[in-house]
């Protein structure tokens, strides 16, 4: 399954797609791209920082398999299978997965929270309860 990203790196993974397609050539029954994924980016002015979850979003989807890895100056070849589409990739209140109302709503508890730990808080509190409960328990009984 395709991760759902923000709009930016869907634009860019659309972007680094087609700048691999228009330097494909069709071998058997694949279009091929061969050359440097790291020079793909450098040319589309993409940062570098966004590499993995470019290629893992193209990868996952379905876009296109790599064939055989680079490095050490030997190219990259990559199967281009389908263009990708923003809106199988953004990440939009149009598309969204089933956790994104659970995702909203703890980004709001932790803003109004301010980072507390509510269940260490919450034990806290239970225990200066239990800690006022024996105090009146042990008046009480002296009271008697």
């Amino acid at each position: 399954m395709t991760e759902l990203v923000s709009e930016t790196i869907a634009r860019y993974a659309i972007s680094v797609w087609h700048e691999m397609e228009r330097n494909s050539i069709k071998e058997g029954e694949y279009q091929v791209w061969r050359g440097s994924l790291t020079g793909v980016f450098d040319t589309l002015k993409i940062s570098r920082t966004h590499y993995t979850l470019i290629y893992r979003v193209l990868e996952d989807g379905g876009f296109l398999s790599k064939l055989t890895r680079g490095g050490g100056g030997k190219p990259s070849a990559v199967a281009l299978h389908f263009p990708p589409e923003a809106s199988s990739l953004t990440l939009t209140d149009a598309n969204p997965p089933a956790t994104l109302p659970l995702v909203r709503r703890i980004e709001s508890l932790e803003r109004q929270t301010g980072g507390i730990n509510i269940v260490e808080a919450l034990m806290q509190m239970q225990e200066q309860v239990d800690q006022i409960k024996q105090i009146r328990t042990t008046q009480q009984g002296e009271v008697k």
